[in-house]
C-alpha cells in the first residue's frame, strides 16, 4: 500500500511538474495562439507539447549545422509526428 502511494504521488508531482512548464514555455503558448491550437485535455497537450518540442529541437540542430543546405522552420504541424 506504502509502495503504491509513492508512486501516485510521484506521478502526480511529475505532472504538476510539467504543467508548469508547459504554462512557462513562451515559445509553445506563443506557437498554440498563432496556430489556434487548443486541446481537449491536459494529457493531450502534455503529448502535444513534447512532440513539438523534440521537433524544435531537430529544428534548431538542423539549423546550427554549417552545411545545411537549407533552413527549417516551425509551422502548424510542429505538435504532429511523421508516420509512414
Amino acid at each position: 500500500m506504502a509502495h503504491s502511494t509513492i508512486v501516485l504521488l510521484i506521478t502526480l508531482f511529475i505532472s504538476m511538474a510539467l504543467s508548469e512548464l508547459l504554462i512557462k514555455d513562451n515559445a509553445w503558448q506563443s506557437w498554440k495562439e498563432f496556430h489556434n491550437k487548443k486541446y481537449e485535455s491536459d494529457d493531450e497537450e502534455s503529448l502535444r507539447y513534447t512532440i513539438w518540442n523534440e521537433n524544435m529541437k531537430t529544428i534548431k540542430k538542423h539549423n546550427a549545422d554549417p552545411n545545411s543546405k537549407f533552413t527549417l522552420q516551425m509551422n502548424h504541424l510542429g505538435d504532429m509526428v511523421h508516420q509512414i
